[in-house]
C-alpha cells in the first residue's frame, strides 16, 4: 500500500469531541508541572484529574514503560543513568 492508497486519518479513528466541536485548547498540550503538583485551579483538568488525562492521552511504548516501571526505573529515566 503507498501513501496515496492510505485512508484519511479521520476515517481510521474518531477525534475526541474537543477536537470534533473545535474547542481545542492548546493550552493543554504544554502543562505547567508546578500547577500539577500544587493542583493549581488555572491548570487545566485533564492534569488535575488521573483518570482524564489517562482518557485523552495516547500511551506511546515508552511512556507505557516508564508508567508500569519501577520508580528506580523512572529515575534512570528521567536522569539518563545506564543500568548496570
Amino acid at each position: 500500500m503507498t501513501a496515496y492508497q492510505l485512508k484519511p486519518w479521520t476515517q481510521v479513528i474518531i477525534p475526541h469531541a474537543d477536537i470534533i466541536s473545535g474547542n481545542l485548547d492548546n493550552a493543554v498540550f504544554a502543562a505547567s508541572l508546578s500547577q500539577v503538583v500544587r493542583q493549581d485551579s488555572n491548570c487545566p483538568e485533564v492534569y488535575r484529574d488521573a483518570k482524564k488525562f489517562f482518557q485523552a492521552t495516547y500511551l506511546t511504548n515508552s511512556l507505557r514503560s516508564l508508567i508500569i516501571g519501577s520508580p528506580d526505573v523512572v529515575v534512570r529515566k528521567l536522569f539518563n543513568v545506564k543500568q548496570d
